[in-house]
């Protein structure tokens, strides 16, 4: 149903194919969100839900479940970072002019020179997340340590991950 709706505003109701907005286009269909924007919404709902027993199952071998499980750990510092990652690069790129597929409207073979660009964003997306990742993991404050926070507070606050256990003994 999203696909269909998505079809239709793109090519009767005039909105633009891009869910952000991209160099030559009028106007985003993000900024404010669009019609368009739900209908990619429930699509990618959609879709999910269709591949979501396979993907059930195939996470469920060791060997595909253990880097997810890893990249989990970092899930924060990707999504706070992955946007400045495009812009570092983006503005790098500025310099040596219109780089097909980094600031050029999205035609003829863009797509491809997109992709050609994806290992460069996820290197920058790496060496932020390698710098600011470690305030992901801090350490337990004085309190609790000596037991005076209630880990389940703590954990109910989403403040940060909290291991269960028992406050010393006095």
């Amino acid at each position: 149903m999203g696909v269909a709706a998505g079809a239709v505003l793109v090519s009767l109701a005039g909105y633009p194919a891009s869910a952000v907005g991209v160099p030559g286009d009028g106007w985003s269909n993000l900024d404010p969100p669009s019609l368009f924007a739900l209908a990619l919404a429930t699509a990618q709902i959609g879709v999910f839900l269709l591949v979501r027993d396979r993907l059930a199952a195939w996470l469920r071998r060791p060997s595909v479940w253990a880097p997810v499980a890893v990249l989990n750990l970092a899930a924060m510092t990707v999504f706070c970072w992955h946007q400045g990652a495009l812009l570092l690069v983006s503005f790098a790129g500025l310099p040596a002019g219109r780089l097909p597929g980094l600031l050029t409207e999205p035609v003829g073979a863009w797509p491809l020179y997109r992709l050609l660009w994806l290992p460069v964003f996820a290197l920058a997306l790496a060496g932020l997340c390698t710098i600011f990742h470690r305030w992901e993991r801090t350490a337990p404050n004085r309190a609790e340590r000596r037991g005076l926070v209630a880990p389940a507070l703590r954990r109910v606050s989403g403040q940060r991950p909290c291991r269960w256990r028992r406050p010393p003994r006095r």
